[in-house]
Formats: structure tokens, C-alpha cells, sequence
């Protein structure tokens, strides 16, 4: 008797979870160059319930019948729709560009510029093209004040020292 009234809890249980739910597909893409977006964020609103969008920009997700879902991607304005019956929601995301800052790459990762605590200089490409070198370490000596360039052998190769 126990395990009969356990087993319609746990069926009625699955069933409640399941119904309700509906599953639905779309693809995302920037509004401004019409190209797919991958990695973007659909998260159903209120929920740990999200998904990606794959590396053409699909995704398909199983959400509430009244669900709303959230499409969030860095550098675009974040865009909320509700389900509604839908089964299909096709997105264009809108580039933020007040939320782009200047990112600079380090030899470890990003960091927003701003974030920096020390000094950056830039080796303008240009001016190493406008002088005649051989090797990467000529190129870099006397670009950037404090910096000292040397070769440790002269042989093809071999290791630069900065």
C-alpha cells in the first residue's frame, strides 16, 4: 500500500513538472551585421532554467507556458520576451555601446583599462615597419622608454630577453 501511494506521489509529482512546460527553438543575431551570435545567454526570467545559443546562434530551451525569457549577451542591450504561446522566438540583439569600455589585453587575461595599475605603452606597427630590422627583439629596442631588449644568442631562434 505504501509504495502504491508513493509511486502516484512521485508520477503526479513529474507530471506537474512536466506540464505547463513548453519547448522553444529560435536563433539569435546582431541587428547591425545580421551574423549569427554564439554563447548568448537565454535564462528563463525568475529561474536557474537557461541555456547558450549555439555557434550559429540557435538554441532551444523548455520553459513555463507564461514564461518570460531573458537574451543577454556582453555589449548588447538585454531583451525580455514573453512566451505567450510561442513556440518560436527569433531575436535581433542591439549592440550597448555604452556599457563598451577600453579592454586591454595582458600576457595573463582582460582587464578594463581603467582597472590598470601601472603603465602601458603601445609599439605603434607602422613605425617598426618604417625601419629596417632583421628580428623581433631590433624591432622592439628604443620603442618604449625602461624597456630593455636583448638577445641572449645570435642564433636563429633563440631566446629575446625584455
Amino acid at each position: 500500500m505504501r509504495t502504491t501511494v508513493l509511486t502516484i506521489f512521485i508520477t503526479l509529482s513529474i507530471s506537474m513538472m512536466v506540464f505547463g512546460q513548453k519547448k522553444i527553438t529560435g536563433s539569435i543575431i546582431d541587428n547591425a551585421s545580421n551574423e549569427p551570435l554564439p554563447g548568448v545567454s537565454i535564462v528563463e526570467k525568475g529561474t536557474s532554467n537557461g541555456v547558450i545559443s549555439d555557434f550559429d546562434g540557435n538554441y532551444e530551451i523548455l520553459v513555463n507556458e507564461n514564461g518570460i525569457l531573458q537574451f543577454t549577451y556582453l555589449g548588447f542591450v538585454k531583451q525580455e520576451q514573453p512566451v505567450k504561446g510561442r513556440s518560436v522566438i527569433n531575436i535581433g540583439l542591439v549592440e550597448d555601446l555604452s556599457v563598451l569600455d577600453e579592454i586591454v589585453v595582458v600576457g595573463y587575461g582582460t582587464q578594463k583599462k581603467s582597472d590598470l595599475t601601472g603603465s602601458i605603452s603601445v609599439v605603434d606597427i607602422d613605425e617598426v615597419n618604417k625601419r629596417p630590422v632583421a628580428t623581433i627583439d631590433q624591432a622592439l629596442q628604443g620603442q618604449v622608454a625602461g624597456v630593455d631588449v636583448t638577445a641572449n644568442s645570435g642564433s636563429p631562434g633563440g631566446e629575446i630577453m625584455v
